[in-house]
Parts: C-alpha cells; sequence; structure tokens
C-alpha cells in the first residue's frame, strides 16, 4: 500500500524481542504498527485497524524523503528534501529533535540510527556527505565529503548517497553511492572508519541496498544485497571485509571482493528488504512486490 503522494516514504517497525508482562507489545514496537509520510507529514498505522490513521506528526520544512527507526528504542528518523533531519519519539508522538540544515547543502536523502552508540544517528544527503551525528545534542559529531571521479574534464556519476544500512552486528554501515560504489564503515564509539569499497558490480548509482539477518546455518557470513538504477541487482559477501575492519581499522580501498550473485532486473528500482536470511523483497517502478531467494548462491 503506498499513499497518494510522488514520494511516498513507510517503515514498518520490527517487534520486540520480548514480549512485555501483559501479553501486550508495546506500541512503539509492536510489528503492526506502519509509518509512513506523505509531504512533510508522518502518519502512524495499526494494519489491524483499517485505513485511518492513529497519529499524525508534523515535520516542520520541506517533503520527507525517508523514514528510519531505531532498532531497540522508540525513535523514527526523518530526512528531508531541504536537508533537515527530525527525530520523532514514538512513545508521545512528537518531534522530540530536529537536526539544522546548515550541515547538509542538498536534500538529505537517507539516515540510520546506530544502536550501539547512544544518542547517535549517521545521515546521508545529495552534497555526497556523510555525517555521524548526536541527536540529544543536536550536534554533528564527524563529517565524510566524497569525491567525484573525473574523466578528463567531464564529472562521472558523482557520489551522491541515496541510501544506506547498518549490519546485524551493528559493526558495518554500508552507503550506496551515485558513483555505483559502496562505501563501507567501521562503525565504532566515538569513530567512523571507511574500510572498505565494492565496485564492479553497478555501471550506475546504488539506489537502494540491505544487509541479510545471520542464520546458524551460515554465521560466518554478511550478507548484503544491492540494487542500481542500471536495474542490476548484486548481492556481496563482505564479511572479510567487516572482520578486517572492526579488527585493524586498515582500509581496503582497493577491495578485490566480487559480488556472489549479479542478476539483471527489467525495472527500476524503489526499495529493497530483506525477509530471511536468504530472501529479500524487491518493490519496483511496477505495482508487484517481487520475492527473490539466494539460498543457493549464499550457501
Amino acid at each position: 500500500t503506498t499513499a497518494a503522494t510522488t514520494n511516498p516514504s513507510t517503515s514498518l517497525l520490527s517487534p520486540p524481542s520480548q514480549p512485555s508482562s501483559t501479553g501486550k507489545q508495546p506500541f512503539s514496537q509492536s510489528p503492526f504498527i506502519l509509518l509512513a509520510s506523505t509531504e512533510n507529514m508522518v502518519f502512524v498505522f495499526d494494519i489491524r485497524l483499517g485505513s485511518e490513521p492513529l497519529h499524525s506528526i508534523l515535520c516542520e520544512g520541506e517533503e520527507i524523503t525517508s523514514l528510519s527507526t531505531h532498532p531497540t528504542e522508540p525513535y523514527c528518523c526523518a530526512t528531508n528534501d531541504d536537508g533537515t533531519t527530525h527525530v520523532i519519539d514514538l512513545s508521545t508522538f512528537t518531534v522530540s529533535k530536529c537536526l539544522p540544515n546548515t550541515y547538509h547543502e542538498m536534500m538529505c536523502s537517507c539516515s540510520a540510527f546506530l544502536p550501539s552508540a547512544k544518542w547517535e544517528l549517521c545521515t546521508g544527503g545529495l552534497d555526497c556527505q556523510l555525517i555521524r551525528w548526536n541527536y540529544l545534542r543536536k550536534k554533528p559529531l564527524k563529517r565524510f565529503t566524497f569525491r567525484a571521479e573525473q574523466d578528463g574534464m567531464q564529472i562521472v556519476n558523482p557520489p551522491m548517497v541515496h541510501d544506506m544500512c547498518l549490519s546485524p552486528s551493528n559493526n558495518l554501515l554500508a552507503l550506496g553511492l551515485g558513483s555505483g560504489v559502496i562505501n563501507l564503515f567501521d562503525v565504532q564509539p566515538k569513530q567512523l572508519f571507511l574500510c572498505g569499497q565494492l565496485g564492479g558490480g553497478h555501471s550506475y548509482s546504488v539506489s537502494t541496498l540491505c544487509f541479510l539477518p545471520t542464520s546458524s546455518q551460515m554465521p560466518t557470513k554478511t550478507i548484503l544485497a544491492t540494487c542500481g538504477n542500471d536495474m542490476r541487482l548484486c548481492v556481496w559477501d563482505i564479511a572479510a571485509i567487516e572482520q578486517e575492519g572492526v579488527i585493524s581499522h586498515q582500509r581496503r580501498l582497493a577491495s578485490e571482493t566480487k559480488p556472489i550473485y549479479v542478476g539483471q532486473h527489467k525495472h527500476k528500482f524503489n526499495c529493497v528488504r530483506a525477509l530471511d536470511p536468504y530472501t529479500i523483497a524487491v518493490a519496483d517502478t511496477t505495482n508487484t512486490l517481487k520475492i527473490k531467494s539466494f539460498r543457493s548462491a549464499i550457501l
């Protein structure tokens, strides 16, 4: 289901690891709660109760570009066209913090909470910047600016940040860039290291990506699915890069890692999300949701 808007964003909250003593899940972490945005409004739905929103939250500014939720705390992050970022408290359904647009010079396109660092999140923008924030203090802690490669006098595919996601271990942050490269950052307390790059899989912008959850059958694998505007779907095992980054912080910029699967899609990707350790759901420009399994490639 999509909202009637040119650029809707949705996020389904993850269930808590344990139910509450009453047998009911906390509202802010219920798997039945859906967050959706249109223009500069965030709507909260309970998918069991029909189509009317339970709450609506105004985020001052321009159109919302993406929504992300904290995996363990009742917070949602809404990024905006004008470069601002709103942190929403889902226990009160109000905007808790507004990170100013004085740091992102263009659209803020994506965000990810860092559960291993309290009160911290990362945002990425079309200004080719990655910013790590303390959102309680509304203060940037670290900034990275990605530079475009040049072919003679022509700039080829500027490395705008289109999407980001955090690995199941919370140690690795993956960024999909307009240059077709995936940048990998080692996330440590008060530190953020560029520990790897994945190239050669995409010939144009990486528009959406996601990590697949770990499995007891493959505890040593770190599986990342990436989708590009070249309509190519790539699946990578980047466990070696994650382990090297966590242990030594040595940059593996000229990574020799190759995709374990490459497939050509017929339509432009909008979003990809993991369903289980071997399966993803792909939303594209058609009205059909595609389910793809990579069990044989991963195992």
